[in-house]
C-alpha cells in the first residue's frame, strides 16, 4: 500500500509506502489529515508531511491495538509523543 501524491511546489510526484494494519479505527483519517496539515503549516514539504502522518497514525494504531476497539478510536492524548 502507498500514499501517492504530487507536490506542485517542487513539481514532483512521490510515493510513501506503508504496511496495512487490518483494523478499522474511527478518526484515523482525521488524525492523518491533522498531522499532515500541521507539518505543512510548520514549513515541511508535502512528501515529508505525508511521511510524518503515515508514521504517526501507524504508530498510534500499533501502540493501541489492544484497546483501539474499546475506545472506538485512538487515544491520541495518551500517545501524543508518537505524533
Amino acid at each position: 500500500r502507498a500514499v501517492i501524491g504530487y507536490d506542485n511546489a517542487g513539481d514532483k510526484c512521490f510515493s510513501v509506502g506503508f504496511d496495512e494494519i487490518p483494523i478499522k479505527i474511527n478518526g484515523s483519517g482525521d488524525t492523518f489529515s491533522a498531522v499532515m496539515m500541521a507539518e505543512i503549516l510548520n514549513g515541511s514539504e508535502l512528501e515529508n508531511a505525508v511521511k510524518k502522518a503515515v508514521n504517526g497514525v501507524s504508530g498510534l494504531i500499533l501502540e493501541n491495538l489492544d484497546i483501539a476497539k474499546e475506545y472506538n478510536g485512538l487515544p491520541i492524548e495518551k500517545n501524543i509523543e508518537i505524533l
